[in-house]
């Protein structure tokens, strides 16, 4: 069973990650991540760093990504490290303002740092076809 501390900081972390995306914040989610952390997006190469992670979030909200809700299904307590999966609701805007939805699943693999628990394995890939 996982601690609920961790559970609610982690959600805690879910709802600040949306609150990034709405913004269009790169830095902000990168502040999530660890100083080497590699993001693994559908479709693309490993983003390494907070950097190159930086950069990719950059691109995609340059491509109309704008809102996104994250479900945990499962989280399993490690020590530290804690891993999670879950369901991803993401919205992108097209260039004529209409809204597409998409379904994702995803894993994170959060390490425990000095300050707080931060995302050190992002992976993700999409339900559409």
């Amino acid at each position: 069973m996982i601690d609920l501390s961790i559970h609610d900081e982690l959600e805690s972390y879910r709802d600040k990650f949306s609150e990034y995306v709405t913004k269009g914040d790169a830095k902000g989610l990168a502040s999530l991540y660890t100083e080497n952390a590699c993001l693994m997006a559908n479709k693309s190469p490993i983003y390494e760093g907070k950097i190159q992670i930086v950069e990719s979030y950059k691109r995609s909200f340059n491509d109309g990504f704008n809102d996104i809700k994250l479900t945990a299904n499962e989280i399993i307590d490690m020590g530290d490290y804690v891993a999670e999966r879950g369901d991803a609701k993401i919205i992108y805007r097209t260039s004529k303002g209409e809204n597409i939805e998409m379904i994702d699943k995803y894993v994170l693999l959060w390490k425990k740092t000095p300050e707080s628990y931060k995302i050190h394995w992002d992976i993700f890939n999409s339900n559409n076809p």
